[in-house]
């Protein structure tokens, strides 16, 4: 990969941990008020908060970071969360 290429990598990374954090932020939230809410992309959507795939949250991304398949992960990661946006955003 030449070095001019890494921002790609980098902002695409930070992206996800951003819109991860928001999300965990939220999501927390949603399990202290304990009423069920924490799965309903509607609390999310209405503040404005990408709604984030299990597999796409930065956690996934950390606990599996010794994987030797970690940049599959991210890949998927990544994937999936364009994969959501472009679903329900367009519907």
């Amino acid at each position: 990969m030449d070095t001019s290429e890494y921002k790609h990598v980098v902002l695409g990374l930070i992206f996800l941990k951003y819109i991860s954090d928001k999300f965990e932020t939220k999501y927390n939230e949603l399990v202290t008020e304990g009423e069920g809410f924490e799965e309903d992309r509607d609390e999310y959507a209405s503040e404005n908060i990408f709604w984030v795939p299990k597999e796409s949250r930065w956690t996934f991304i950390m606990d599996n970071a010794k994987d030797i398949k970690i940049g599959q992960f991210i890949d998927d990661a990544m994937m999936g969360v364009r994969t959501f946006f472009w679903t329900y955003s367009v519907a």
